[in-house]
């Protein structure tokens, strides 16, 4: 596998023959070959420490042609390479990134180092991609113009000017480990530093974070794109790109009764698919259980998990500091509430929940969040002002700090609330919660179950489903 990663990387046909251009690895390649094949090669120095090595065979040469091509541009992978076991996968990798890949250091003393791999197939590129993410290897993908000045090689002009696909690794631990796997001596040591590049173990794989969509034209790869409605979630053999758009997606795993894995970037996103799965499932961030749905087992079952949120305290505070709008954002999803990015003429109002009380309308609930540390009455009067203009029945009110005297005494001043259907329980009108509360399970009070509220126009809670439902192709 190492000598035909090598003539992915280095080599060429011409009917009768098998050439490479090489110079550090010219003999490995020669050794390499007579023991595969028991061919002798022809070894000569070319100019621009350079060798040529030359396997006089036809049909090696009809059958390196039909296996990976014939043309720089043109080059593959047959598809059963990505079945290879782990010494054969390294072995081809090793004589791909001998080949055309390259240790970098951009600064002296500095920790700019990457490894990079360059080629003029796109396939090519996007196949090494998929081989050292299966060696567990964080990689990315560019495509570079190139238009370099005229060399003159061997009495003939050459000009390059075509586009380069590069794959590149800058994770410390993937250098080191593609490093080993090239036989090239380490240069990290683990407890070094430096910039994560977006990427970050999870599991057995990597998260990436999405930066920029193009549009591949000359990639000859099969793609799947599967999408849900409000969704789109981008499958191929390399790796998953989903956005949670509104949460369609999530919500069918869940309704399967599948495992799954939904990925944003905003609190707002992942506000708005707690809300749906609190609304349509009555299930909870395992995190904000009460002590009494910790020990229900169905509950318990529901529950999910969200990660890069805060889960203590401190945490909120820190996010806070960093950014007021988002801490708000995530603040509506402890309720959990629909975030409203836009405050409205009244000025206070982060969130909004419905719940369904059998009146002809859905039933509102507003939500105010105070960061702050000057947390008073006035904005328990300026939240009582909200539920008065945007007819709601209930007002909730979260805050970093601890409720005064004065804000208790406001909610207890606005009495309680009872549906006039009749459906439900009375619960107070005004309510306050701090951030440390929510995330210790003690939320809001509803007048209905968890089940009837809901923040979406298909209200209707969706049942446990039994059984894998069609595409309907």
């Amino acid at each position: 596998m190492e000598w035909i990663g090598y003539f992915a990387a280095e080599g060429f046909v011409d009917g009768n023959s098998v050439h490479f251009t090489n110079y550090e690895d010219a003999e490995r390649i020669a050794e390499l070959g007579c023991r595969l094949f028991g061919l002798t090669a022809t070894v000569k120095q070319r100019p621009y420490l350079c060798k040529h090595i030359r396997f006089g065979s036809g049909a090696l040469s009809r059958w390196m042609e039909t296996m990976i091509g014939r043309g720089a541009s043109q080059k593959s992978l047959p598809d059963w390479v990505h079945g290879l076991s782990a010494p054969c996968r390294q072995g081809l990798l090793r004589g791909l990134l001998r080949g055309d890949g390259s240790f970098r250091k951009d600064k002296v003393d500095d920790l700019s180092h990457s490894y990079r791999y360059s080629s003029s197939s796109p396939t090519l590129a996007h196949q090494l991609y998929r081989l050292l993410l299966a060696e567990g290897v964080a990689c990315g993908y560019n495509k570079v113009k190139l238009n370099r000045a005229p060399r003159t090689i061997n009495g003939r002009v050459c000009q390059v000017n075509h586009d380069a696909h590069q794959v590149y690794v800058y994770d410390i631990t993937s250098m080191n480990h593609l490093l080993h796997v090239t036989q090239e001596a380490p240069v990290y040591e683990e407890t070094m530093t430096r910039k994560p590049y977006d990427t970050y173990p999870f599991e057995n794989g990597w998260l990436y974070t999405l930066r920029k969509i193009e549009r591949m034209e000359d990639v000859n790869m099969d793609v799947f794109n599967i999408e849900v409605e409000e969704d789109h979630s981008y499958v191929t053999a390399t790796m998953a790109v989903h956005n949670c758009g509104c949460g369609t997606a999530i919500v069918a795993a869940q309704k399967l009764g599948r495992q799954w894995l939904g990925i944003d970037v905003t609190p707002i996103a992942t506000s708005l698919i707690q809300k749906r799965l609190f609304d349509q499932f009555e299930a909870r961030d395992l995190r904000l259980l009460s002590p009494a749905d910790r020990a229900n087992a169905a509950a318990l079952a529901r529950a999910f998990q969200v990660e890069g949120l805060p889960i203590d305290e401190d945490g909120a505070r820190a996010m806070f500091e960093a950014d007021h709008k988002k801490f708000e954002m995530w603040a509506v999803g402890l309720v959990p509430a629909i975030p409203q990015e836009k405050k409205g003429a009244d000025g206070g109002i982060d969130g909004l929940a419905y719940f369904d009380v059998g009146a002809k309308e859905l039933t509102k609930a507003v939500i105010q969040v105070k960061g702050g540390k000057n947390v008073g009455s006035p904005g328990m009067q300026q939240l009582r002002g909200a539920m008065s203009g945007l007819n709601a029945a209930l007002g909730f009110y979260v805050t970093l700090e601890a409720p005064t005297k004065n804000m208790k005494a406001e909610t207890l001043s606005a009495g309680f609330y009872k549906a006039a259907t009749g459906v439900g329980r009375q619960v107070p009108a005004m309510q306050i919660r701090t951030v440390a509360e929510l995330l210790a399970g003690q939320g809001f009070e509803f007048p209905v179950t968890v089940g009837s509220n809901v923040s979406f126009k298909s209200a209707s809670a969706i049942a446990a489903a039994s059984g894998q439902g069609g595409l309907g192709l």
